[in-house]
């Protein structure tokens, strides 16, 4: 069976659920260890038992014998939420928070709008926005 591969969603894991296809949507979390081996495993292996698919695995930074680590899951609406919980209680690990890079890149717009001509006057004003532009988008 083909598979096809649309951003970090498979068409082939998606199940219905009432009419509609159960997306997963990569969800990043921000994990703190302590710099030892076997450390990012146990985390590694909380996810698993969750039955969760890491999508991407990064460290962000190392200091104080402590690494950051943002861990991208696959995730839908029904994944267990107490995962975050029981990183957390792990000895060698702390659950920092999420990111959400998709909201923070749209945070004030992608686009903007910005006049080409100066409106310093409200003649100028309203040759720009009356009925009359009508014909002027009708000529384009």
């Amino acid at each position: 069976m083909a598979v096809e591969r649309v951003g970090h969603y498979h068409a082939a894991d998606a199940a219905p659920v009432a009419g509609r296809r159960n997306v997963k949507i990569p969800e990043i979390l921000m994990i703190e260890t302590v710099h030892q081996p076997g450390s990012l495993a146990r985390v590694l292996q909380v996810i698993a038992e969750a039955g969760l698919a890491i999508d991407h695995l990064q460290s962000v930074r190392r200091e104080q014998g402590r690494t950051l680590w943002e861990i991208t899951l696959e995730m839908d609406e029904e994944a267990d939420r107490s995962l975050y919980a029981r990183i957390d209680e792990l000895p060698i690990a702390h659950f920092v928070g999420k990111s959400d890079r998709v909201f923070d890149r749209h945070r004030g717009g992608k686009i903007k709008t910005v006049p080409t001509i100066t409106i310093n006057s409200q003649q100028v004003l309203r040759d720009i926005y009356t009925p009359g532009v009508a014909r002027v988008c009708m000529a384009i």
